[in-house]
């Protein structure tokens, strides 16, 4: 059997997760607790073997040994240190439990590689507290249910200390809206939402629901803008959002027109098209490039321009050092071909 004991005083330790391991994917072969006389009896084996035995108990550092399954294995366990978040929410209530993540260095190469997630944290008196922590170097990020992640970098922690930190919180904003048909006015499932923040490196992408919906939580405060993307609809781009305070920002309602298609086809007697870039305008707008860089190996390739509204647009072709010109009319879902033949 395996006995679980203290190594501070060799006195046995009740409830440890005993885990026995071995064969090339370390699977696992045995699991048990531990008595109050500290001992997990092993059953099950058909002869004598050896694992590796992996012991875990909060508030101690895990351990583990080789042993064979016919001797009895003694592991020792120390004491390890604790981090104590200690949460300031502003007031706002807190939920039951957060999850942490800390990094350690490996010890191979120093970097922050190394990590273990703790899903389930109580959150007692406004504290979270991480035990059975060796003395190190931490990386921590903390979650916690409708205040976003907090972060902290360069956490020392040595021998069994118990180490405090404040951590405060605020009330993450949330932005939100839904995303209808232009004609018919019923909610418009797989609509491309990306929603950005001026000034700040926040940016994020998501998939109207079947209902319309959307939403995007953690949004910093700062002006910003959404953008609307599908493939049958009419591009929106959705400026002068203004987040400035915390709680839920409903964003009106944004309907969509029927778009249309530009396909440019481009034809070359060589079979090499390099750096591909198509400028497109329609009257009055803004010019944009859909670019395909690199080299294809190919005599054709076909460019669609979706998202379209109705007009009609000048298209520039640059490709192979050269530069073409053409127009097109977009009309309500249709879709309008433009050839463009590439001298070699």
């Amino acid at each position: 059997g395996i006995r679980v004991l203290s190594a501070e005083d060799d006195q046995p330790i009740e409830g440890a997760v005993v885990t026995m391991v071995g064969g090339p994917r370390d699977s696992v072969k045995y699991r048990d607790e531990s008595t109050a006389e500290g001992v997990a009896e092993l059953s099950g084996f058909a002869e004598a073997a050896s694992f590796e035995c992996r012991v875990e108990k909060e508030g101690f550092i895990p351990g583990s040994v080789s042993c064979r399954t016919d001797e009895e294995c003694v592991v020792r366990l120390v004491r390890g240190a604790r981090i104590v978040l200690m949460l300031d929410s502003e007031g706002s209530p807190l939920p039951a439990r957060a999850s942490v993540t800390l990094f350690w260095p490996d010890e191979q190469n120093g970097r922050f590689a190394l990590g273990r997630r703790h899903e389930s944290v109580p959150l007692e008196n406004g504290a979270a507290t991480v035990t059975g922590l060796r003395p190190s170097i931490y990386n921590l990020s903390m979650d916690v249910a409708g205040f976003g992640r907090w972060t902290s970098r360069g956490i020392v922690v040595e021998g069994n200390e118990t180490r405090e930190i404040k951590v405060e919180l605020r009330a993450e904003t949330v932005v939100r809206g839904h995303v209808c048909a232009e004609e018919t006015g019923l909610p418009l499932g797989g609509v491309e939402v990306m929603f950005s923040v001026h000034g700040n490196k926040f940016l994020k992408y998501t998939v109207t629901d079947e209902n319309g919906a959307y939403e995007f939580k953690g949004v910093p405060r700062g002006e910003g803008y959404i953008l609307f993307k599908h493939s049958d609809r009419c591009f929106v781009e959705q400026a002068g959002i203004v987040v400035d305070e915390e709680g839920t920002l409903d964003i009106p309602v944004v309907s969509l027109a029927r778009g249309g298609k530009i396909v440019c086809r481009l034809r070359s007697t060589s079979p090499v098209i390099k750096n591909l870039f198509v400028d497109y305008t329609e009257e009055g707008g803004k010019q944009k490039t859909c670019c395909i860089s690199g080299t294809s190996a190919v005599k054709e390739i076909q460019v669609p321009l979706e998202s379209l509204s109705p007009g009609n647009y000048a298209l520039t072709v640059r490709v192979n050092g050269k530069e073409l010109k053409a127009s097109a009319t977009v009309c309500e879902g249709e879709v309008s071909e433009v050839t463009f033949d590439v001298e070699k």
